[in-house]
Parts: structure tokens; sequence; C-alpha cells
């Protein structure tokens, strides 16, 4: 069975006041800043963004490598669980409406309303020892993700297009491609992710 994550709708209001930053970044992959996209205007005025971001995470990997249900199982993070939960896939989707303004060079003040849908697959939390009947297609279930092996340390190359397709509407897409990789415990992880958006300035 699988089952979708209940979406979180608009619930969420993000402020963030700050010389040029970033949004903060998961193992999972970055959510990309637009102003990163856009490369970093230093042009005084209000505008508006709506953007994507994809991120499906299908592989299981621990510390720098791939990992396995087998290895998941019987070597856990927390030999004290004696055993480990496997997971199969996570899949993010974000939807972001944002509005900025710039006074000057130094600041930028950013409003968020994020939409986010996640879905999750998983085989449930298995005792050791493991038999590959734990992870047959018929124990896959919608449970939630593990909450204990959740940080890393993650270098992403991110190539990016910017597209003028009116005056002062912009296109922008960044594809993110991990090029290292260290995990703690069992993850699932990301081969790829993309964003892509519209900015408009007034």
């Amino acid at each position: 069975m699988r089952q979708s994550g209940n979406p979180l709708g608009v619930a969420t209001l993000l402020l963030s006041i700050a010389p040029v930053s970033s949004w903060a970044c998961a193992t999972c992959g970055c959510t990309v800043n637009s102003d990163a996209a856009m490369g970093y205007s230093t042009v005084s005025g209000w505008r508006v963004n709506l953007e994507y971001t994809y991120i499906d995470q299908d592989e299981l990997r621990g510390g720098t490598g791939t990992a396995n249900p087998e290895q998941v199982v019987n070597n856990p993070s927390n030999p004290s669980l004696g055993g480990g939960e496997i997971e199969k896939d996570t899949i993010n989707r974000y939807i972001t409406l944002g509005l900025s303004y710039r006074p000057n060079a130094d600041w930028n003040f950013n409003l968020l309303a994020p939409y986010i849908e996640r879905d999750h697959t998983t085989y449930g939390e298995q005792q050791q020892p493991y038999t590959p009947s734990e992870s047959a297609p018929d124990q896959i279930s919608g449970a939630l993700a593990d909450t204990t092996d959740t940080a890393g340390t993650v270098a992403y190359l991110s190539p990016g297009i910017t597209a003028q397709i009116m005056h002062k509407l912009h296109f922008y897409g960044v594809v993110q491609f991990p090029v290292y990789s260290n995990l703690d415990g069992y993850q699932l992880f990301a081969h790829w992710t993309v964003t892509a958006g519209l900015s408009y300035a007034f």
C-alpha cells in the first residue's frame, strides 16, 4: 500500500530579514533561494516569485556510500534498537509564493507562503536478523519516516539558467547534483533535485 502524506497547505508564513542570505538545506537537497537563482540583484524595489521544487529521495545511503536493507537491520545506526527502519522512497514537492522588498543593496525582506506535499513509503521497522521477505513489495506502507537519522554533510553542483520572458518577468531553473555526501546513519537520498520559478519585479 502506498500512502500519501497530508499536504501542509499555505499554513506557514516565513519572514526573513537579513543581509544577502540563502535558505536552509537538508541532506535531501536545498530549496534554492530565488535571489541566488537570479544572480543576487542589487536593484531596489519589490519582487514577487512563484517557485516549484521537486526532490525524489529514492536511494538508501549511509556515511559516504550506498546502503542496503540488510545493513540497516543487522548493523543499525543505533544498536540498542536491535534493528532499523527500511525506508523505500520519499517524494517532496514544494510550491512557494514569495514577496520581497529590497530597500538597498545590503538588505532584502522576504515574505514566503509555502505549500508542501510529501509522499513517503517504507518497509517499516524490522528486527534482527534481516530476511529478504522483510523488504518484499507486500511490506510497503506509508508510515512516517524515522527521525534519528537526519543529519549529514552534502556538497552539490548546481547548474542553472535565467531567461527574460518579458520586461521585468524572468524564468529561472536550477538542477542540483550531489557530488559528495557524508550522512549520519541510514537515509534516503536524492540523485538530483530541480527548482523552477517565475520572478516579476515592480
